[in-house]
């Protein structure tokens, strides 16, 4: 009881993280669009326009730079005012560095491919809104394929119910024929095939986004058993979180440092493959962060905006050891789109006021989340997964058979039903630890 309980309180404050997030960051874009166009043209010559914005590669940068900092910062406070063999153990040495630098790869380039067809003048709004539902399906056959557990047939229907009603409320978006005209007076994106291209770059963007959720379920699982002061008694430890955190962040930006080419891409990127246009965008974008060329208001967006990522980051890693996994992690992340969608029909965008009126979206996001709430709570309560052992051991450090000598110590790969340790594992109720020993270690 007490595991579904932790996993309930942190499922709550990831949604609550992601929706401030969304929250923030269009308010924070649009801000400084309202700023411009709220001046005469005589006053900002084109120059000026072109580089004094919100680039979509800052976007990415600014949310790996904080998140960076801070658990660096903790991390090496543990360190001063910890025993160092409790805070960088063997567990954190012997962690695989590769494994940083893939998940940080991986996400820097989904972070960076989804940012760049974000943009309103790329992705018509309804095309993203009905490819961003790839996300639960992509998210499930990525974690097959890297762990090796598939949902039982009562969790796979829980899901396909919960992308079914996320669909629901997303109709007035797809379809804007089914509401007012005024309701979706600026859905647009490019045109011809580029209207087409952007959408489904978006959805490519989804994949590596989708590994870097497996791997970091992976590692922040994995569990060492090794003996402990007394002669039957074992230490499970895991890794260090802060330690990961701050090498998962540190990897993700310095990758995402390396992708600055990519907004000097012709057609792609967004500087008109001008250097010197990056230059002075990046200039203003760090001066605005900071309160020197932007309002107070813009710059308690972007705070706001990062704040509430850093919060993710960290809050997520912890869901996905104390739950399932990154399965049901998505499957959270859907409940999303609804509350969204109530949330701006209860204010206006700009400016930022209460200001309530109802439609057919308000109507659908309330049935929408009828049905995905009690579906999510099914999905979490369900029997444990099941494991394809051919892939799943490929991961897991299996005990020794023919050792006679007694259980080896190694690692293992943690997870609610049974814990893979070299003794023979038990099932297990709400993450308590138990085991069957293979005969006396005295």
């Amino acid at each position: 009881m007490a595991f579904r309980c932790i996993s309930l309180l942190l499922s709550v404050l990831v949604l609550t993280c992601r929706i401030v997030t969304f929250i923030a960051s269009p308010l924070w874009l649009d801000a400084l669009e309202v700023t411009w166009n709220s001046t005469t043209n005589s006053s900002n010559s084109s120059s000026e326009r072109a580089t004094n914005v919100i680039d979509p590669y800052f976007a990415v940068l600014s949310q790996t730079i904080l998140p960076t900092t801070l658990f660096g910062i903790l991390f090496g406070a543990l360190c001063l005012f910890r025993p160092i063999d409790k805070t960088y153990s063997d567990v954190e040495r012997e962690h695989p560095k590769l494994n940083f630098l893939f998940v940080g790869m991986s996400m820097a380039v989904s972070s960076c491919i989804i940012n760049f067809s974000l943009s309103g003048t790329r992705s018509a709004p309804y095309l993203i809104a009905l490819f961003g539902n790839f996300i639960v399906p992509i998210q499930f056959i990525t974690r097959f394929l890297i762990i090796g557990r598939k949902p039982t047939r009562r969790k796979l229907v829980c899901a396909t119910v919960i992308v079914g009603a996320e669909f629901l409320c997303l109709l007035p978006t797809i379809f804007p024929s089914l509401e007012s005209t005024s309701s979706h007076s600026e859905d647009r994106g490019a045109r011809g095939i580029a209207g087409i291209l952007w959408p489904m770059t978006y959805v490519l963007g989804l994949i590596p986004g989708t590994m870097t959720n497996a791997y970091m379920e992976r590692s922040v699982k994995n569990v060492q058993a090794k003996a402990g002061s007394r002669g039957s008694a074992f230490d499970l430890t895991q890794i260090n979180m802060a330690y990961y955190l701050f090498g998962f962040s540190l990897s993700f930006c310095v990758f995402t440092l390396g992708l600055f080419w990519l907004d000097l891409l012709p057609v792609y990127g967004t500087c008109d493959s001008s250097a010197i246009i990056f230059i002075e965008r990046m200039r203003f974008n760090f001066a605005c962060l900071f309160g020197q060329e932007c309002s107070a208001w813009v710059v308690s967006l972007g705070w706001a905006t990062l704040s509430a990522n850093t919060a993710y980051l960290m809050v997520n890693a912890y869901l996905l050891r104390y739950s399932e996994g990154s399965n049901y992690m998505v499957l959270i992340m859907t409940l999303r789109s609804p509350i969204l969608f109530i949330f701006w029909t209860m204010f206006d965008e700009y400016p930022f006021v209460w200001h309530p009126h109802t439609s057919l979206s308000t109507w659908l996001s309330i049935a929408a989340l009828l049905i995905m709430v009690p579906m999510v709570y099914l999905y979490n309560t369900g029997q444990p997964e099941v494991s394809n052992e051919r892939i799943y051991s490929r991961h897991v450090s299996l005990p020794d058979e023919t050792d006679d000598q007694g259980p080896l110590l190694g690692s293992a790969s943690i997870y609610p039903e049974t814990v893979h340790v070299p003794r023979t594992p038990v099932s297990l109720n709400d993450n308590d630890w138990a085991f069957e020993s293979r005969g006396s270690l005295s």
